[in-house]
């Protein structure tokens, strides 16, 4: 054995030596750590006993518990049906006192109407005179006055925002600004207004129903702010200084669908209601719109057409929750063409919310359309005015409190008209809205921003999730692979081969096909060969013998020569049979 293959020996049993080192560092660590992780989880189980002990503990604990409970439960139960009884007891004890106190108010008020009617007119009118002042005189008023008012109304407590009588609330009133008839600039007042409910296109038919002049005015339809007829407006009035006044809880508690309201004198009290307004150049109408039953109907247009007086009108808009005073107005029945067809879906939708809201579930949405539609809950129009009640209006603020003309004013602004343009020929009214909505182009800018900042914010979302992912992998592939050097030979050779005509374009970490086809054969002492060999030369003499010819000779067969016998190995073809070389020892 030559000095060389010693020398190759040494350095196989070298590598050797360093892979079985590396692999028991390998296995330490990985001894190090399942000792770890076995300590770990060690702890953990004592922990889940130590926890698991104490929950058995606890439910120990908590069935003795129970059937203490349970105990005393048992002892308790005939002390609580006696008290159950009790209670049912009290319960029918209340709803006989209930139903007797209705009686007695219903039988009070029933007298009190006779003697009403039967009054002379300067009795009626000194009598109102007297109420009124009663009423407006002290917040605080006695319950055995002799107005009609309910056990339930005197139990009310007064409003948090109720004022004193010593603390009057100021007022701004704005008279009208052209003395023509039915021209009214109502106020701007600078206090929070009530909103109103978008208008929707209104579109009469005179073969619908009677309408007086619609072809050239401007409607609008509105539900929460006081009417356009109004001058002034002044509120909330403290209920307190009303419960002299009868039935103003009734207009809210009562599920019939029909115009809520009560009068009392010439003190008109009207709750939740709807208001058209008309306008033609500086002519301005206000009527109020309502729907009901055809007797409900008759009943109030023969009162309103009996009544010459004009009414002090107080409003309470459901959205605040307070009475308001708007000011006297006349009120005339007026006959205008039908409304609900000519509303849209949205007014159509107001309409039928707030007549659902007044039945207190009694009735449903179908229900309330259908009526509406064939004509079952009749339209109810009244048309009010303030023209030259200036002055009585501002008496009664006064009275009320209402005297600052330098304060602030009333809680409820006048009422901002929609432009509503029927045309003489088809009776068709178009609406022009305005705002953020009703701008198309601010609607579809926003929508796009919009979009366009959640499509960025989930793309970086997915671009993060795939970073994570990929350092994820990257960070186990360094716990668990040897790192792979970029100056390697094996690392050269795969940076030349990483796109191989042979392999179709792709990435091969190997030899080719055809590379490893023309390789020689795998020997691991092929370097150790000399490849410079001569075959050796034997001095021998012999006798001379005289010349003889040249013999000449065919050509020597391949099996004649001197070479050593490992030259004459076959080509090495894939296909061809390798014979097997220990690497540590060189026998073949």
């Amino acid at each position: 054995m030559t000095l060389a293959e010693l020398q190759s020996i040494r350095e196989e049993i070298a590598t050797v030596a360093s892979i079985i080192s590396r692999v028991q560092n390998r296995l330490a660590d990985v001894a190090r750590r399942t000792e770890a992780e076995q300590e770990s989880w060690q702890d953990s189980v004592a922990e889940l006993n130590k926890k698991s002990t104490e929950l058995v503990k606890t439910a120990q604990w908590l069935t003795h518990q129970n059937h203490e409970l349970g105990r005393k439960f048992a002892q308790q139960k005939p002390n609580l049906d006696r008290a159950i009884d009790a209670r049912n007891a009290a319960f029918n004890k209340l709803r006989s006192a209930r139903k007797v106190i209705r009686d007695l108010v219903n039988e009070n008020e029933r007298v009190a109407s006779e003697l009403y009617s039967n009054r002379s007119e300067d009795e009626e009118r000194e009598e109102k005179k007297k109420l009124l002042e009663e009423a407006m005189a002290s917040v605080s008023i006695s319950s055995d006055s002799g107005s009609e008012s309910t056990a339930r109304q005197r139990s009310l407590p007064t409003s948090p925002r109720a004022t004193s009588e010593g603390r009057r609330r100021p007022m701004k009133p704005s008279r009208p600004r052209s003395n023509s008839p039915g021209s009214h600039e109502a106020s701007s007042p600078r206090a929070s207004s009530v909103e109103s409910s978008s208008p929707e296109s209104l579109r009469p038919s005179p073969s619908q129903g009677a309408y007086n002049n619609a072809g050239d005015y401007e409607w609008n339809i509105h539900y929460g702010n006081p009417p356009g007829s109004s001058t002034m407006s002044f509120g909330p009035v403290d209920y307190s200084r009303l419960r002299q006044v009868n039935s103003l809880e009734r207009l809210e508690s009562s599920s019939e669908l029909c115009l809520r309201l009560h009068t009392v004198g010439d003190l008109a009290f009207l709750y939740d209601p709807i208001f058209l307004e008309a306008r033609l150049g500086e002519r301005k109408m206000s009527y109020i719109l309502d729907w009901g039953t055809a007797e409900v109907n008759q009943s109030l247009k023969e009162y309103l057409r009996g009544n010459k007086v004009p009414l002090h009108t107080f409003l309470f808009p459901t959205e605040k929750k307070r009475w308001f005073y708007v000011g006297t107005h006349v009120w005339k029945v007026a006959e205008l063409w039908l409304v609900w067809p000519s509303l849209g879906e949205k007014s159509k939708r107001k309409v039928v919310e707030k007549l659902l809201a007044r039945g207190h579930g009694k009735h449903d949405e179908a229900t309330i359309t259908m009526a509406l539609s064939n004509g079952e809950l009749r339209q109810l129009c009244v048309e009010i005015s303030s023209e030259g009640q200036w002055d009585r209006s501002v008496r009664l603020a006064q009275k009320m409190g209402y005297e600052d003309p330098d304060g602030p004013s009333s809680m409820i602004t006048a009422v901002q008209t929609l432009t509503f343009t029927p045309s003489s020929t088809s009776g068709a009214l178009s609406a022009t809205g305005n705002g953020f909505w009703a701008n198309k182009g601010a609607v579809a800018g926003t929508f796009t921003v919009v979009g366009l900042v959640i499509v960025a914010a989930i793309i970086a979302l997915f671009a993060f999730a795939r970073r994570r992912s990929k350092n994820h992998r990257s960070l186990g592939d360094n716990d668990f692979f040897e790192n792979f050097a970029a100056e390697s030979p094996m690392a050269q050779r795969v940076s030349r081969r990483a796109l191989s005509p042979d392999t179709g374009g792709l990435s091969s970490p190997g030899p080719s096909v055809a590379e490893l086809s023309e390789h020689n054969p795998m020997d691991p002492h092929a370097a150790n060969y000399d490849q410079t060999y001569m075959p050796p030369y034997y001095d021998i003499s012999y006798a001379s013998q005289g010349l003889t010819s040249v013999q000449e000779h065919g050509p020597a067969p391949p099996h004649s020569s001197l070479t050593p016998p490992v030259f004459r190995r076959p080509v090495v073809a894939r296909n061809s049979y390798q014979p097997s070389i220990d690497s540590f020892y060189g026998a073949t």
